[in-house]
């Protein structure tokens, strides 16, 4: 299959999708429906890296189907951090980010996973903090 997902860590927090050079609408959305009963696993926060390194390109029809696979998301699933990829990409990322303002701000790019977990990392202090204040 040429898109592989697990879980990042053993406390099972992040998945991580792994994109080949070729994959195709069909094959992410079957790899989503795994990652949905991942994430109903758990009970906790769940975030998502999706590193797309050695994908080669993104099948035609990205904003819409982007669109339409954020909208399925668990109620614990975080944000989601690309990493790697094309200029092409990135920029269809930064499109869809700007034309959905609420559904954007789950989205974030990284180079690396590692800089992908310390994105996380600081969202996640970000929502502890503000879940904080909204409780005092």
């Amino acid at each position: 299959m040429p898109i592989h997902i697990n879980w990042y860590d053993p406390e099972q927090t992040i998945v991580r999708y792994e994109f080949e050079e070729r994959w195709s609408w069909d094959e992410l959305y079957d790899a989503v429906k795994s990652v949905v009963e991942m994430l109903r696993s758990v009970p906790h926060r769940v975030d998502i890296i999706f590193n797309v390194r050695r994908s080669a390109s993104i099948p035609s029809g990205a904003i819409g189907h982007i669109r339409g696979l954020s909208m399925r998301g668990d109620d614990n699933w975080g944000i989601g951090v690309m990493v790697g990829g094309s200029t092409f990409i990135k920029t269809l990322l930064q499109i869809f980010i700007k034309l959905n303002p609420k559904l954007g701000d789950r989205y974030l790019l990284a180079e690396t996973d590692e800089s992908a977990v310390q994105l996380i990392a600081a969202h996640r202090a970000k929502a502890a903090t503000t879940a904080t204040m909204k409780v005092v």
